[in-house]
């Protein structure tokens, strides 16, 4: 079972690892005005000991608007792409700020680690088939496109750099059409020199 480490150092599963489905949980905060949270996604069961578990990854929100204890929503979804990919996303409800992740669980290592600073909401509840469901389609979609979106910025700062190439080309030429052609120098006829130094 892929899941995470409660406050109180339980181990909630969500997802079986033949799932390949995505699944979500609501948690929420610890402790009064606080603004961060890290969530710990391991794989174990609940029957065996913490020390067992196998640590996968960690999710941390920094930006949490700073509320009483219990009234943040934050969404987790995890999703299992194949026999080893695994996608996770966290989302403050109330701001929108959210990070994401995408992760081989079969290339891990064991670690230890602190306990975490978040529990379940009031209608969080122990039992996998009344708290975990799964998302809507169109949540899924945004799940599935997580992983793709952080290439989408290179791109489009590439393709705003060449648009303002093609404007400084085409900006120029106009400017060099409009301008006409420029009057004789006076290196071009010295006899008007001449001519003038003359009248003087």
């Amino acid at each position: 079972m892929i899941g995470l480490k409660l406050a109180d150092g339980r181990f909630f599963p969500i997802l079986e690892e033949t799932e390949r489905t995505a699944k979500r949980v609501v948690l929420t905060t610890v402790r009064n005005e606080q603004t961060q949270v890290k969530v710990d996604l391991y794989r174990g069961d609940t029957e065996s000991d913490p020390s067992s578990w196998e640590y996968i990854a960690s999710l941390v929100l920094e930006h949490v608007r700073p509320t009483p204890t219990g009234t943040p929503e934050l969404e987790l979804i995890l999703r299992l792409r194949d026999t080893s990919t695994l996608d996770a996303r966290i989302q403050d409800e109330g701001s929108g700020e959210y990070q994401s992740l995408r992760i081989d669980i079969e290339s891990l290592e064991y670690g230890d680690f602190s306990l975490p600073d978040f529990e379940p909401t009031s209608d969080f509840q122990t039992s996998l088939e009344d708290s975990v469901s799964s998302p809507s389609p169109s949540e899924e979609k945004e799940i599935m496109d997580t992983g793709n979106r952080p290439f989408l910025y290179p791109a489009l700062i590439a393709f705003v750099l060449l648009c303002l190439l093609i404007l400084g080309i085409l900006v120029y030429f106009i400017f060099s059409a409009t301008r006409g052609t420029p009057p004789p120098s006076l290196a071009e006829h010295p006899w008007d020199v001449t001519l003038y130094n003359l009248l003087i």
